[in-house]
């Protein structure tokens, strides 16, 4: 290999400084906000989409025209009209799309372990009196067999919350000296 003359770097470096660049501006790292990150897993159509991709695909148009045009994935139009047929839709019979076709199916979630009557109970023991309300929600839990975040989350939920309760305080003796003093000279 043949050594660059010194004069040709040179050249090429002055070169490659003159040429335009294109800047980006750094990349952040956005957080989620709270309605994204709340059970995100994955996109969830409106049924607004729903029901354009049923009535596109009803009228016979391919599954990347539809994809084109509204942004759905062709997998996820034949997903949508698959679940649409299970339901009873008929294309063929009639292109007429029902709600019942489309609306999101039943999400059950986590099973509650309290059940209504124990949240009862735990809001019948504070309510019943005076000595039960300044009970700890650990002294509540022990009582009624149920963990501590279940007794905080049940009396959150009806709206109940920590209040300190405040105590004026009493007279002293020259407080009350004076009391009575401006007492008698008022009395009429």
């Amino acid at each position: 290999m043949m050594p660059i003359p010194n004069s040709l770097a040179v050249q090429a470096k002055a070169r490659e400084a003159q040429r335009p660049r294109i800047t980006h501006p750094p990349r952040l790292q956005q957080p989620l906000t709270q309605e994204t990150s709340v059970g995100n897993h994955g996109k969830r159509y409106t049924i607004a989409e729903k029901v354009q991709v049923l009535t596109f695909l009803s009228l016979n148009h391919s599954t990347r025209d539809i994809y084109n045009w509204i942004g759905v994935p062709p997998r996820q139009s034949l997903r949508i009209l698959q679940k649409a047929k299970e339901r009873g839709y008929n294309p063929e019979e009639s292109k007429r799309v029902l709600h019942a076709y489309i609306e999101d199916g039943v999400r059950s979630g986590r099973p509650k372990e309290i059940d209504s009557e124990a949240e009862k109970r735990v809001i019948e023991s504070i309510t019943s009196d005076r000595n039960a309300r300044e009970q700890s929600s650990e002294v509540i839990a022990y009582s009624q067999g149920i963990s501590i975040s279940s007794v905080q989350r049940i009396l959150k939920q009806y709206g109940y919350h920590t209040v300190k309760t405040t105590r004026k305080p009493g007279l002293n003796a020259e407080q009350k000296r004076a009391r009575l003093a401006f007492y008698i000279r008022h009395q009429d």
